[in-house]
This record gives structure tokens, C-alpha cells and sequence, in this order.
């Protein structure tokens, strides 16, 4: 019996980040089909969320969003969305950190009234907040607004590589960008040249035609997501 790879060495996996983009003024998907002209005049239809190689030293975020704007064209913004994730939350001097940085304020964290814990290399593992408990049962889990993945999916590839895609929920405004719908470009799929195009669905039609399992999977969850944070531009 083939026991499964539990270990996988830098080169025998490939990370990849992707979005799932939702315009919540028309409640439509942003979707990248791929049109392949097949022998006898025929063209073969591929659909997939857009999705790109992660960079050397590029955060996840970051490549998800650069990918989708290579993939379509289209300037997306991450999604603050309510994801159920079991990542733990930044340390209060973490935090004010990054409020200081996002607010534009002058005030040094050191400056704050929030004083940064101090520990030696010596104690440092003593500490309450550095106890990890191996207990799964009892984590808990966080459904507060975040930036977060909203899903990451695997597979073996061909030459035998790890392949993780991470996925975010990112949103945009499909009336700024000339995208065909589903229906315009239904008008205008003949060609004879292979191409990629981004299109703008609704979530039903976007699940009917992904071609990926995955995908479809991914597409289910972000519009749970949306339906309980209704999303608002």
C-alpha cells in the first residue's frame, strides 16, 4: 500500500494564491474563460477562477491580488469578510501597530499606552500565550471580519509537485470594467485564436460551468460569506 508524502521539500511544491471577486451592487462573479479553437471549426470552453504563481517574498495576499489583475485586467480590493478561521489574532502591541501605520498617526508603538511584553531568549517559552495545546478540539475559532484565505486546495501534478492554491475573497465594481456578461460573450465566442477572457456571472451560473470541482467548492463557500456579511462597497 502507497503511504501519502507528508513532507514536501521547497522544490516539490508549487504555492499559488487566487480570488473569488464579488461585485455586490449587481451580485455578479468574476469568472476567466479560456477558448480553445479544437479541429472541424469547434471550440473548446475551459472556465476557472483567476489565480497566479506566487513570487519569491510576496505575500499570499498580495500575489492573489497582482494575479487576478494579470489574469482580467481588473484592479480588485480584498474582501473584509466574517471567514471562520482557526488562525489566532494579533497581539494587542501588534495591533496597535498596524492601527497606527493604517490611521497615518505619529504616535510611536513605544509611545503608546500599550506597554510591549518584555521577556529574555531565557523565559520566553514560560510565557501563558506561548503554550500551544495539542488538543484541536479546543481551539477556538474566530469569525470576526479579517483578511484571511477564505480556502486553500491541493493536488499532485503530473511531475509529481505539490501544488496549494490559497484563496481570497476580493470585490469590485463590474459597471467600471468593460467585461462581457455571460450573454455578450455567448454573442462572441467564434475565433480561431486561443485566448483567455475575464466575464462577469452570476454565482449560479458561475457554478454550473467552473470546471474544476474545486473551484465550484471555493465559489459555494465565498457566497456564503457574502450572504452573512453583506458586503457592502
Amino acid at each position: 500500500m502507497c503511504t501519502p508524502r507528508s513532507t514536501f521539500l521547497a522544490e516539490d511544491f508549487i504555492i499559488s494564491c487566487g480570488t473569488v471577486t464579488f461585485d455586490p451592487k449587481l451580485e455578479r462573479y468574476l469568472i476567466i474563460v479560456r477558448v480553445t479553437p479544437m479541429q472541424g471549426g469547434a471550440i473548446s470552453h475551459d472556465y476557472f477562477l483567476p489565480e497566479g504563481r506566487k513570487r519569491i517574498d510576496e505575500t499570499l495576499l498580495d500575489c492573489a491580488l497582482r494575479s487576478t489583475y494579470e489574469v482580467t485586467g481588473i484592479s480588485v480590493d480584498s474582501a473584509l469578510l466574517p471567514v471562520h478561521t482557526n488562525a489566532p489574532p494579533l497581539p494587542v502591541e501588534d495591533m496597535v501597530q498596524i492601527n497606527t501605520r493604517m490611521n497615518g498617526h505619529g504616535e510611536s508603538v513605544e509611545k503608546s499606552s500599550v506597554n510591549p511584553v518584555e521577556t529574555s531568549r531565557e523565559d520566553w517559552w514560560l510565557r501563558e500565550d506561548n503554550i500551544l495545546d495539542s488538543n484541536t478540539s479546543d481551539v477556538h475559532m474566530s469569525e470576526e471580519a479579517s483578511h484571511e484565505p477564505i480556502a486553500v486546495t491541493q493536488r499532485i501534478n503530473s511531475s509529481n509537485h505539490l501544488e496549494q492554491t490559497f484563496w481570497f475573497g476580493a470585490q469590485a465594481e463590474s459597471s467600471k470594467y468593460p467585461c462581457p456578461s455571460w450573454e455578450q460573450f455567448q454573442l462572441h465566442q467564434n475565433g480561431s485564436v486561443e485566448r483567455t477572457l475575464p466575464i462577469w456571472v452570476t454565482w449560479e451560473r458561475a457554478v454550473d460551468n467552473l470546471s474544476r470541482e474545486s473551484d465550484k467548492d471555493v465559489m459555494r463557500y465565498m457566497d456564503d460569506l457574502v450572504a452573512i456579511n453583506n458586503v457592502v462597497m
